[in-house]
């Protein structure tokens, strides 16, 4: 079997042993690897982070990848802020629901890597368009986009979608899309990039 991979930030390190005997004992095994930042796993990574560990850069990251906030004390007003905030789920550090949870999130993976969608037919049309096209959802992350925009930005699909634009972009340019898709979602309307070409 091969393992998941966990990336955990530095307030869960004594706690990860005790969380993976768990994962183990449930038929799985686990890779962990440290981090520092959120930056520092990649985009659609399962990311184990303690709310004392996120940092005001990290923020901007949570929703690029699939991460789960671990705070002190639950609370559903919690939990809710970091969901709005892009976070997959929130637990208390000795919330069982979380064991549950990572089993469900490691089986729906391994299902999707072997299964073919309906969203492979809306890529090859998007793809005939040559004109640019991307599209993120409401928490800034790229959610697809065609093969015209890939060449435009110089990167392959898989490292735009699921990505947020401080993935892709430098961070002087990155600021400048994100206010501007601020903007663009506050109070509707349309965006308009233009270049040489």
């Amino acid at each position: 079997m091969i393992p998941s991979i966990l990336y955990f930030s530095p307030q869960l390190a004594s706690w990860k042993a005790q969380l993976n005997t768990k994962l183990q004992t449930h038929g799985h095994t686990v890779e962990w690897l440290p981090i520092q930042q959120i930056k520092q796993s990649p985009a659609l990574s399962l990311v184990l982070i303690a709310e004392n560990d996120i940092s005001a850069e990290d923020i901007l990251l949570i929703p690029s990848r699939k991460t789960i906030v671990i705070v002190d004390e639950w609370s559903l007003e919690v939990s809710a802020k970091w969901i709005n905030r892009g976070a997959d789920n929130c637990f208390a550090h000795h919330d069982e629901h979380l064991i549950s949870w990572l089993l469900s999130e490691f089986s729906k993976f391994a299902l999707t890597r072997t299964r073919k969608t309906d969203d492979d037919v809306l890529q090859v049309i998007i793809d005939a368009i040559p004109a640019p096209i991307f599209f993120k959802d409401q928490h800034h992350i790229y959610r697809g986009c065609n093969t015209a925009f890939c060449e435009f930005i110089g990167r392959p699909r898989d490292e735009v979608v699921g990505h947020s634009v401080y993935d892709i972009a430098p961070k002087h340019l990155a600021d400048i899309y994100y206010e501007a898709d601020c903007e663009l979602l506050a109070k509707g309307g349309t965006q308009r990039y233009e270049a040489e070409a």
